[in-house]
This record gives C-alpha cells, sequence and structure tokens, in this order.
C-alpha cells in the first residue's frame, strides 16, 4: 500500500509533538521538586505544639522556639492546622496552597492564654520565601513581630533596626524594617552584612523605645534566617523579651 505525502507530513508532526511533550505521554512539563515545609513554635506560652497537614501530623510536640525538620509535601490545597499536644485541642487552622519548586515556613505566634485579649491570640502563619541564597557577602533575614504587651495593653508595631556592633548608631542605623505589624502573616526582609558582629534592637516603632535587643550575632554568608521578635512585656525565663534567629538553609 502506497502512503501519500500528505500522509508522511502528519505523522512526522505526531512524532514531533509526542517528542516535545516527553517520554510517558504525560505532557506535564518538567519534573519540579515537590514543595518543601517546616513548622515552628513561636508562642512564648503554649504547651508542645502539634502541626498539621490536613490529617498528618507533620511535626509532633514542638515545644516553644524549637523548628522541625524540612518536610516535603506536595503541591495542592492543604489544610495547615495546629494543636495543643497535651490537650489535643485545635488552636488555628488555615488553608493554603503549596506549588512546585517551592520553600515554606509555618509558624504560631501570639498567646494561647490570652484570656479576653483576642488580638494577642495564638495564630498560625505560614508564607512562601525565596529559597536562592543572597549574592556575595550577605545574609537574609526574614523578619516576624509575635512580641506581645502585658495584659491590659494593646501590642504596637515595631521597628527592627541595626548595624555593626562597633560603629551602631541607633539615630542612623546600617539597617532597617520599620513599622512592622504584629501577626503579619508576610515577613518584612532585610539583607545584611554576613561575617561580621552585628546587634538588632526591636523598638516601639517610632519611638527610641527598645522592646528586645540581640547584642551580637554574626550570620553566615548566604545564610537565609528567620529573625523572630518574640517575647511578653516584663516576664523572665522562658517568656522574656527577645530576638531569635532561626537559619533555614
Amino acid at each position: 500500500m502506497r502512503i501519500g505525502f500528505a500522509c508522511l507530513l502528519a505523522l512526522a508532526a505526531c512524532v514531533l509533538t509526542a517528542g516535545l511533550a516527553g517520554c510517558g505521554g504525560g505532557g506535564t512539563g518538567p519534573n519540579l521538586p515537590d514543595p518543601i515545609i517546616r513548622f515552628v513554635n513561636c508562642s512564648p506560652d503554649s504547651n508542645p505544639l502539634d502541626f498539621y497537614i490536613n490529617t498528618d501530623n507533620e511535626a509532633p510536640a514542638l515545644t516553644y522556639l524549637n523548628s522541625s525538620a524540612d518536610i516535603t509535601t506536595k503541591k495542592a490545597d492543604h489544610d495547615l492546622s495546629v494543636n495543643d499536644s497535651v490537650t489535643t485541642d485545635e488552636l488555628d487552622a488555615i488553608a493554603f496552597t503549596f506549588a512546585q519548586d517551592d520553600k515554606y515556613l509555618a509558624l504560631t505566634v501570639g498567646l494561647e492564654n490570652f484570656g479576653s485579649e483576642f488580638q494577642k491570640r495564638l495564630q498560625l502563619l505560614a508564607f512562601q520565601y525565596d529559597k536562592n541564597p543572597p549574592n556575595g557577602t550577605k545574609a537574609r533575614l526574614l523578619i516576624i513581630h509575635g512580641y506581645v504587651r502585658s495584659p491590659g495593653f494593646d501590642t504596637p508595631n515595631i521597628d527592627f533596626q541595626g548595624g555593626d556592633v562597633g560603629s551602631y548608631d541607633s539615630n542612623n542605623p546600617q539597617f532597617a524594617a520599620t513599622d512592622i505589624t504584629f501577626a503579619s502573616p508576610t515577613p518584612s526582609i532585610l539583607e545584611v552584612d554576613s561575617g561580621v558582629p552585628l546587634i538588632f534592637q526591636a523598638r516601639r516603632a517610632g519611638t527610641e523605645n527598645v522592646l528586645a535587643e540581640d547584642p551580637s550575632t554574626t550570620f553566615d554568608s548566604g545564610g537565609i534566617y528567620l529573625a523572630l521578635v518574640t517575647g511578653v512585656e516584663g516576664q523572665t525565663g522562658t517568656e522574656v523579651p527577645q530576638v531569635k534567629y532561626i537559619k533555614l538553609n
């Protein structure tokens, strides 16, 4: 049987299309890595916390200021929730969408025992962050405001500022992120110098009132850090106001 020229062209086009679609006939594009998430308990007065993706307890019994390992999940819409691991009560839950080849952070801020001050309650936050290291001799800080004022007083916005330990001028800081709101689901971002000791202060926004301070930290070149302002005004011990860094890479 003879095959016409037009038929041969059509056959060649089909072969080319199948080749471009990739092996297996799926045509789904590049095989990108699954998304990755890390969980952190940043609630000063909480019991250990269990963090769930849908119904799976992915980070059980995390204590205050502790982080899970990186956890691989699937590209999709998921429910994220956090439970008290002692009482098993659900404390907060959110819907969240994951994309392939991205990194995410989910953390709690606020108080488990907030009394009648609902704005200070424990909240679950989640966000995607740039997983690519900063260029040159820089480190990247993802700043979250989780500091809580004492009962009866509203928690203010904060300025997060700092510079070289030996030359820090609080009136003219080398690095600054201003007017950061409590429990913002989007971190404020600073790229700062690595390899040298830096001081950072959390101040009541627009004032010289220092709420928490880290007197000296040297960041790794290319490092990405959660920079958490946390604690409760006037408290000591576990709940003392502080700046806490958790390295994410």
